[in-house]
């Protein structure tokens, strides 16, 4: 994944983690490390 695609996918998660309840927070903390390959947290 490109920084720029990675960007834009974070940007996108970023606004979904905000309207989340907090234990589907953790769920979308998840999915983006394994996407991203990134240690967000």
């Amino acid at each position: 994944m490109s920084f720029t695609e990675r960007r834009k996918y974070l940007a996108l998660m970023y606004r979904c983690y905000q309207k989340a309840s907090s234990s589907k927070r953790s769920a979308l903390l998840d999915e983006m490390e394994a996407v991203t390959g990134l240690r967000l947290l």
